[in-house]
């Protein structure tokens, strides 16, 4: 197995994070990337759906 770099592993600890929030809160998608270090909701969008294969707002409706 591959040893993660220093970013990758703040970006999936970063991600998780985000999970947490969306499932958890009723925050904006725009204030959870933001919160989480995105400045744009659509690469934090990108980099979620890459990472879990739903989109923040899908995940939101399934576990919100």
């Amino acid at each position: 197995r591959r040893v993660a770099s220093l970013g990758e592993y703040l970006r999936e600890q970063r991600l998780v994070r985000a999970q947490e929030l969306l499932a958890t809160t009723d925050r904006q998608i725009q204030r959870i990337a933001n919160a989480i270090g995105f400045k744009r909701a659509g690469d934090f969008a990108t980099a979620f759906k890459l990472r879990f294969g739903i989109s923040p707002r899908e995940y939101r409706k399934r576990h919100g």
